[in-house]
């Protein structure tokens, strides 16, 4: 087994991928920042609360992760974390209502009630894995719930929409070239 120096830390790289959330804009277009979101006047109190909770749990997780700090529960602090970002949104429909763009029942998903939830569950899935395997990296069951939701990513995200010939990856690819 490896050293703990010379292992890959998971708060190391995650907690900075969500401080760039704190930084990164929502549209190119206007003022978009997260800062200048929360100061939006009549903005839903939980719709600020979220663009609050990426940079808080990437803050905490980097001082998880600087701190030292080891066992299972610096794992399901920054787990629970993670799921509450993810999670909020499907809990609270004013966030999907503020920011419309991102909400699953304007994406190309067809049947929302059967892709797009196991779109979503399959990125739970990859997380969940993910962090599996880097609290046990001899366990298979990490290994297997990661490569689970990957599968189930993969396929549902290139399956064609109900009524189009596109799926829902390749109309945001072509999004992309616009």
């Amino acid at each position: 087994m490896p050293a703990p120096s010379s292992r890959v830390s998971y708060d190391k790289f995650w907690g900075p991928l969500l401080l760039l959330c704190a930084v990164v804009p929502a549209r190119l277009d206007g003022e978009s920042y997260p800062w200048q979101l929360v100061e939006r006047p009549g903005l839903p109190l939980p719709v600020k609360a979220w663009l609050m909770a990426l940079p808080v749990a990437g803050i905490v997780a980097v001082v998880a992760g600087l701190s030292g700090a080891r066992g299972r529960g610096r794992h399901f602090a920054n787990f629970l974390a993670g799921t509450l970002c993810l999670a909020l949104p499907a809990a609270l429909p004013a966030i999907w209502s503020a920011f419309p763009e991102a909400g699953p029942n304007r994406l190309p998903l067809g049947d929302i009630g059967s892709v797009g939830w196991v779109m979503l569950l399959a990125l739970l899935a990859i997380y969940a894995g993910s962090g599996m395997r880097i609290v046990r990296p001899a366990q298979v069951p990490g290994q297997a719930v990661g490569a689970l939701g990957a599968l189930l990513l993969g396929v549902f995200a290139f399956l064609p929409s109900e009524g189009s010939e596109t799926s829902f990856a390749l109309t945001r690819i072509h999004r992309l070239k616009e």
